[in-house]
C-alpha cells in the first residue's frame, strides 16, 4: 500500500489562552502530520504533545522550536504549514526513516502491550494571540506490513542554568532506550563545544564549528541558536547511543557564559518508555 494522505478530523478549543486538540484516527501507520494555522505565530504555539495512550510520547516547547528542528533536517521554514515528523526524517534508507513512526493498527495476540489505542495532539495557544485558526490536520499514513517494530521516537525536554563560562556537566538524562539525538537550545549563551561521555568512556567531542562542518557534510543544516549532537548526522539510521544499562551519561558543556540551556532530547524506546 502506498502511503496516503487523509484529513482527519477537525481542532477542537482552537482560541487564544486555550489549548486546541485533535483526537487522530487509528488502524493504520503514522509517519507526519501537517496543518494549516493563520492568526497565530509559531512562537504563539508555545507548546505541541503527542499522546498515545494518554502517555505524553513528545513534548515540544513551541512551534518555533519544532520549525527549527525540521529546518535542521532540510525541510522548507513553516510560512503557514506546519509538520510534524513521526519518522527520523532525512535518513537514507526507508526502514531507518519508517523506524519510529506510530502504527496504530490492531496488534496480534502476545503484542497486546504494543496496541496504541488512542493518539491525540495539543496544542498550547498564547493568550496574545489575534484571532487563531487551525485546518483539520492532514495525515501522511500507510498500512502495517507485519514485520514493524514496537519503536516509538520520546522527546522530551530538560532546563538548565549555566551560571557562567567554563565548564557545566549536565549527568541527570533518564536512561531510556536510545539517544537519537540531542538539541541544546542556547539562544543567549554560546556553547563553545560538548564532550559525551558513557561510563567515563569519551564517545563524542566537538567545538560548535566543527559540529555545524560535520552535519553540513552530511544531511543537516544546522541552525542558530542550537547545538545538535545527532549520531544519524550522516543518514545512517543505525547510528544511536544506547543509554539504557548504562551506569553513567555525562554531557559537559564549555560555556561562553551564564544563560539557560533546553536539552531537547530524542530517545527511541517501546510505548512504555
Amino acid at each position: 500500500m502506498p502511503k496516503i494522505n487523509r484529513k482527519e478530523q477537525s481542532w477542537e478549543g482552537v482560541g487564544a489562552g486555550q489549548t486546541a486538540t485533535v483526537k487522530l484516527s487509528t488502524g493504520l501507520r503514522y509517519h507526519a502530520v501537517m496543518w494549516n494555522y493563520s492568526g497565530v505565530t509559531l512562537a504563539q504555539m508555545t507548546e505541541i504533545r503527542v499522546i498515545a495512550n494518554g502517555k505524553t510520547i513528545q513534548r515540544l516547547i513551541g512551534a518555533d522550536v519544532l520549525d527549527s528542528m525540521n529546518q535542521f533536517d532540510g525541510r522548507n521554514a513553516a510560512s503557514g504549514t506546519i509538520t510534524l515528523d513521526f519518522e527520523r526524517y532525512g535518513l537514507t534508507t526507508r526502514m531507518a526513516r519508517e523506524l519510529t513512526l506510530i502504527d496504530t493498527s490492531k496488534k496480534p495476540a502476545g503484542k497486546e502491550r504494543e496496541q496504541i489505542n488512542t493518539l491525540t495532539i495539543e496544542v498550547d495557544i498564547d493568550a496574545g494571540a489575534t484571532a487563531p485558526v487551525f485546518t483539520a490536520p492532514k495525515a501522511k499514513k500507510t498500512a502495517a506490513t507485519g514485520n514493524d517494530t514496537a519503536l516509538l521516537k520520546h522527546v522530551r525536554v530538560f532546563g538548565y542554568d549555566p551560571a557562567g563560562s567554563g565548564e557545566y556537566e549536565i549527568a541527570d538524562l533518564p536512561k531510556m532506550g536510545a539517544i537519537n539525538r540531542v538539541f541544546f537550545l542556547s539562544p543567549s549563551a554560546v556553547i563553545n563545544s560538548i564532550k559525551l561521555q558513557r561510563d567515563g568512556y569519551d564517545v563524542f567531542e566537538r567545538t560548535q564549528a566543527e559540529n555545524e562542518v560535520a552535519q553540513l557534510d552530511g544531511v543537516r543544516v544546522p541552525q542558530s541558536g542550537y547545538y545538535v549532537l545527532d549520531f544519524s548526522e550522516e543518514g545512517d539510521g543505525q547510528d544511536w547511543l544506547e543509554v539504557r544499562g548504562a551506569q553513567d551519561v555525562r554531557f559537559k558543556l564549555d560555556m561562553a557564559g551564564a544563560g539557560h540551556v533546553d536539552a531537547i532530547v530524542e530517545f527511541i524506546d517501546t510505548i512504555d518508555g
